[in-house]
């Protein structure tokens, strides 16, 4: 379990892919390996359409500009659009096809989760985390196919687009072009890397309030005969309201 503090884009990354690279022992483990190949590689055909795109776009205007029959607008809209519907349609296509991977990867992730919890000490259990945990364990389940998604797909998408378009500008203008677009990018990704950070800090204060309060909640109502027996109603409410204010 890492800290918080610990956690950087490529350590979640570390710690996803395993998940989705399914283990020979599993069911079905060709299939889901399959998948997700074919929709890395998807992703890749994405990436190519979409710097296709500008360049016919360029090439329709210049075209248009010198002959612009009806056939030859035709084409050249036809030619734009059908480049944009795929670029679309595999981006779909792609997502459909690393659902059952994604899947897989959340079951893992809930059955890994559930034997963290298990091997933890008696002492852990006895105070009465349960509605703290099932607060988190919704979180986690809910949360994973968005983790897979942007730490895998739109992290690979985002990598080899910012590279593609660096060698196109080193090929077509100069190695200062796409020197200039990294460096900005760079910046860029430092300036959202460290506001990310703030993010994830208030983020983490908000969600352990939330664990808090969920957790005394729910632990109140699942001991609810004992709270009636003893006649405590007063010293929970309390207990609650201090977790409110906090």
């Amino acid at each position: 379990i890492m800290s918080p503090k610990n956690i950087s884009i490529f350590s979640v990354i570390q710690s996803v892919f395993p998940l989705l690279w399914t283990a020979k022992h599993e069911k079905n483990y060709l299939s889901l390996r399959l998948r997700l190949i074919i929709s890395l590689t998807l992703v890749i055909i994405t990436i190519c359409l979409n710097l296709l795109l500008p360049w016919a776009f360029k090439n329709i205007v210049q075209t248009l500009s010198v002959c612009s029959t009806f056939p030859l607008v035709l084409l050249g809209i036809g030619l734009y659009g059908g480049i944009y519907l795929l670029h679309n349609s595999f981006w779909i296509v792609q997502e459909m096809i690393v659902l059952p991977v994604i899947f897989s990867a959340a079951k893992k992730l809930h059955l890994k989760t559930y034997t963290h919890l298990q091997n933890l000490s008696l002492s852990y259990h006895m105070r009465r985390k349960s509605g703290w945990l099932g607060n988190v364990l919704s979180r986690i389940n809910h949360s994973t196919y968005r983790l897979v998604l942007l730490t895998i797909f739109y992290f690979t998408a985002l990598t080899v687009e910012i590279t593609a378009t660096a060698g196109v500008l080193w090929y077509t203008y100069s190695w200062y072009y796409a020197l200039t677009v990294l460096g900005i990018i760079s910046a860029y990704v430092l300036i959202l890397i460290h506001m990310s950070q703030k993010y994830n800090q208030a983020q983490e204060t908000a969600n352990n309030a939330d664990n808090a309060v969920s957790g005394k909640t729910l632990d109140n109502l699942i001991n609810y005969q004992t709270i009636k027996f003893f006649s405590n109603e007063s010293f929970e409410q309390e207990q609650l309201n201090r977790v409110l204010d906090q």
